[in-house]
């Protein structure tokens, strides 16, 4: 609701002129009256065809009218009642201005007079206009508002004389006044909401005040400007708003408006957040409902001083902005010469300033635009319209440019033109991507034929347009064979019916497709599963004209799918029959989400209990390691431990030994872990602990006595081997915590990488940069070692040719090698090597081909690097890492350098015990011998 409609107050109901009982108790006249008066509020304006009917009812005649502007328009009624007694159907000019003999009957009702003539009272003239009409006689009762006569009221009869008694009259005229005086409260209520709907959409700012500063209304843009909702605004008052009013001023300018009419001034108004602005205050003095306001139109003046501040400033930039402007700007006569050129015009056109004046600016156009050039000046001088051309340049060394030009006449003020300004603008760059567009058009079309994409088109009625290559080679069809045909003739039947009865009408009402899985028949009888997208093509009436489908093989991927199900459902089973307990849960709820029965049977519960009981309930003693546990678990993807214990439903205590990882449920991030019952196992290493310190006891007492307890020896001689048998069960058991923690060692290798990556990319100085990115792969070698120890079944060797394969592939992503510039070539034997020496020999590879792909060749050269591993006839280990790049520098020293990689690779081949030979001779080879370090056996 507006804040005119909530300051506003009804409407008065206007008191009707017709007398009290104007039918002198005629009742059923009355009657028809009183409808007549319930009828008018019901009606749209001027539909009358219900109250003739009525009138038609009491009236003897053969025709009613109720005619408006009767002096202007010939059969201008609103509506024409025939009565009972009409004969014939008359279209006549009956009240027509022009008509001379009707005047006086239209000044009568012009003066409120009722016309009532028979026809024996017809002048000549007018028995000679209604002489085809056969009109006897007529009434006619004027429509009166505000002392006008704005329509009439007319009865007519054919057939007889007839004069109308007063009741007939009386009813007319309470009819006209009634019709009236609903015209006027339309009229009023149609110009009051007309004034409102105006004022709330007016994008300047009006506001309504009475007499005491107070705001009676408010429209839509005062609200925004002042930053107050309308509500508030209408409870304040001017002084709120404008610094510099007061009483007085108040006062001043009130009685000024209303002693005027009018009011114009310049003042300050404040927001709710207190931004003071310059506005044009335009008042106008206004009654409304017998009260007095001003109507204010406000107007932000802030742009205006602002630009009145600038105006100066603004006209000294212009000489220097026709001088900069990047656009050609020239003047000329009336004759076409140049009397004014900016530099940039003669920047592009070549010409000195004393060239181009006069006509010798026609110098630089191009000999095959010139006549061209002359019939759109001389177009122009005799239209006075603007010359919009594009032509072309040409210099004297004979170099081309093509320019858009502008060129609009200059009128005095009298119309008069007297020159012509224009600007040039250089767009030989847009022409030659005009050129380059129609190109960039060929490619699209070869795009769209060798795409590996399915891609079709499609009419109004789902026939074939044009499909391309893959499409065609997908279904094995030739182009001839598919043009014209229905797109649903190469689907499988279930398909057709899905596409006719369920896709069709959804893409005909949305315009487009995602996603539909289809299934094609190809030409051959094969079945291909697709995807198929689609979207329509439409004119600028919106009409659908072509649907463009891309549809893609999705065969492969629905099998690997299906066989993704069924390895979901093998790992159920998994899940499900694994001999270790395994439980997901949800940390930050301390929930089991999910267990198998190995857990039920291991903690005695079933699984509805387990679900619905807290972890501490399982792990009531170690809480605070579970809780670390299960932090380390999230920060690192993984983790493990075996010093957690158990607790039954039956309070019984079991060690557990617990692996984990994360993973995502229902959208939440949760742990799964395996949980190993290793209560025997924590058993049996006391009780082995306490068999080894009895043996050594034993061992030390038989000692001093041994021949004396030679067949006691021999006891305690096989109890020995049965313990030492249950060390070697124990040390495989310690065999695979070795492999583990290689697998740990690798993973936290990877993380320490991973976090300098993270940190790298903070990082803006190159050098540091690189220092970060070295650190990285020289982590990401001793990482690699650690992930092969783990692969391998010897645990003491590496398999050094699948080794450097991972590194050198690992380098060139690191680097963005490009494969086609950069080529990589190993050339490998298969040696192991212990991890003694393929940590050093591992970091030495790194740092030699790290090296080679970052400084042997700049500036984009093309080259190759060499990788070699092979054992000698000494059995030694010859390693090469040789380049065709720019080679070293002349005077470089390995024991010299300043470079950490080149020192590491040094130092290292020391602690390998190996000899380095540098050859710096069409690129760079580094040739290292050495043999592999000999460690104590570990197991």
């Amino acid at each position: 609701m507006s804040s005119l409609d909530s300051k506003k107050t009804r409407n008065k109901k206007q008191s009707s002129s017709i007398e009290k009982d104007p039918f002198q108790d005629r009742a059923d006249y009355f009657a028809i009256f009183s409808q007549i008066q319930q009828l008018l509020p019901k009606l749209g304006a001027w539909k009358y065809d219900k109250i003739l009917e009525l009138l038609g009812l009491v009236c003897d005649a053969t025709t009613i009218h109720i005619w408006e502007n009767y002096r202007t328009v010939t059969e201008n009624f609103l509506f024409r009642q025939r009565c009972q007694w009409y004969k014939t159907h008359f279209q006549y000019p009956i009240y027509n201005s022009q008509q001379q003999s009707f005047s006086p009957w239209i000044e009568s009702l012009d003066r409120g007079k009722i016309v009532q003539k028979n026809v024996a009272e017809f002048t000549p003239s007018e028995k000679k206009l209604l002489a085809n009409s056969e009109i006897k006689s007529i009434l006619i009762i004027p429509i009166i508002l505000k002392d006008s006569s704005i329509g009439l009221i007319s009865l007519e009869n054919c057939d007889r004389a007839k004069t109308y008694e007063k009741v007939i009259i009386n009813l007319l005229k309470a009819t006209a006044a009634a019709i009236a005086i609903h015209y006027q409260s339309e009229q009023r209520q149609a110009n009051f909401e007309l004034i409102k709907f105006a004022m709330d959409r007016a994008p300047d700012r009006i506001f309504w005040i009475d007499k005491n500063a107070q705001f009676f209304y408010v429209n839509q843009a005062g609200c925004e400007s002042l930053g107050y909702t309308p509500e508030e605004l209408l409870s304040m008052k001017v002084f709120d708003i404008d610094p510099n009013a007061d009483s007085e001023f108040w006062a001043k300018h009130w009685q000024e408006t209303k002693t005027n009419g009018i009011l114009c001034l310049e003042t300050l108004h404040q927001t709710k957040q207190g931004k003071v602005f310059p506005v044009e205050i335009r008042a106008n003095y206004l009654q409304f409902e017998n009260q007095g306001y001003l109507c204010c139109f406000a107007r932000d003046i802030s742009d205006r001083k602002q630009a009145q501040q600038q105006l100066e400033e603004n006209t000294k930039r212009f000489q220097t902005l026709l001088n900069q402007v990047p656009v050609g700007i020239f003047h000329t006569d009336l004759e076409g010469n140049f009397i004014f050129v900016n530099p940039r015009w003669l920047e592009i056109t070549g010409l000195s300033s004393k060239e181009a004046m006069g006509k010798g600016w026609f110098n630089a156009l191009h000999p095959d635009d010139r006549a061209k050039i002359n019939r759109e000046w001389n177009k122009m001088a005799l239209t006075g319209k603007e010359s919009v051309i594009e032509y072309r340049l040409k210099s004297a060394r004979g170099e081309e440019k093509w320019v858009f030009s502008r060129t609009v006449p200059i009128d005095d003020d009298t119309g008069i033109c007297t020159g012509y300004f224009g600007t040039i603008t250089d767009i030989t760059d847009r022409k030659n991507m005009e050129q380059e567009l129609q190109e960039s058009e060929k490619r699209y079309r070869s795009l769209y034929q060798n795409t590996p994409i399915m891609l079709h088109s499609i009419d109004t009625e789902g026939k074939l347009v044009n499909v391309n290559k893959y499409w065609l080679e997908k279904l094995g069809y030739k182009k001839n064979e598919v043009i014209g045909k229905h797109s649903t003739d190469f689907l499988t039947e279930e398909s057709r019916a899905y596409a006719v009865n369920t896709i069709f009408p959804e893409f005909y009402r949305t315009g487009f497709s995602k996603e539909i899985s289809y299934q094609f028949r190809k030409k051959n009888g094969e079945i291909l599963d697709v995807l198929l997208n689609a979207i329509a093509e439409r004119d600028k009436a919106g009409n659908l004209v072509r649907a463009q489908a891309a549809t893609i093989d999705v065969t492969d991927r629905n099998r690997a799918e299906a066989e993704l199900r069924l390895s979901e459902q093998r790992f159920r089973q998994i899940f499900n029959h694994s001999n270790d307990a395994i439980v997901v849960i949800d940390p930050d709820r301390d929930r089991i989400l999910d267990c198998n029965q190995t857990a039920c049977r291991m903690l005695q519960y079933n699984r509805q209990e387990l679900l619905s009981i807290p972890i501490s309930r399982v792990h009531p003693h170690d809480m605070p390691q579970v809780r670390e546990f299960s932090d380390r678990v999230i920060k690192n993807g993984h983790g493990w431990t075996d010093k957690l214990s158990c607790l039954t439903k039956n309070n019984l205590i079991l060690h557990a030994e617990i692996s984990a990882a994360t993973s995502y449920l229902a959208g939440r991030s949760c742990i799964i872990a395996s949980i190993r019952d290793i209560s025997d196992r924590k058993q049996a290493e006391k009780a082995l602990q306490q068999i080894n310190q009895e043996l050594e006891i034993r061992i030390s007492e038989r000692t001093k006595d041994l021949a004396k307890s030679n067949n006691q020896l021999q006891a305690e001689i096989q109890e020995r081997k049965q313990a030492e048998r249950k060390i070697e069960e124990s040390l495989k058991e310690k065999e695979i915590l070795l492999k583990e923690i290689h697998h740990r060692v690798k993973n936290n290798l990877f993380v320490v990488s991973s976090l300098l990556e993270m940190q790298s990319d903070q990082i803006e100085d190159p050098a540091v940069f690189r220092i970060f990115e070295e650190s990285q792969n020289r982590i990401y070698s001793m990482a690699l070692i650690h992930e092969q120890l783990y692969r391998s079944t010897d645990l003491a060797t590496v398999d050094f040719s699948q080794y450097l394969k991972a590194l050198v592939a690992h380098l060139s992503d690191c680097y963005n090698l490009d494969s086609q510039r950069i080529r990589c070539q190993l050339d490998v034997e298969t040696i192991t090597l212990n991890i003694e020496t393929a940590h050093p020999y591992g970091l030495i590879i790194n740092e030699l081909v790290a090296n080679a792909l970052e400084h042997a060749f700049p500036n984009n050269r093309s080259g190759k690097i060499w990788v070699s591993l092979k054992r000698d006839r000494d059995n030694k280990i010859v390693s090469i890492v040789k380049d065709n790049g720019i080679g070293l520098p002349k005077n470089f020293n390995l024991q010299e350098t300043d470079s950490l990689g080149m020192q590491l690779v040094f130092t290292l081949t020391e602690q390998l015990e190996g000899k380095i030979e540098i050859e710096n001779c069409n690129g760079t080879s580094f040739k290292i011998v050495f043999s592999e370090l000999n460690y104590t056996s570990r197991f």
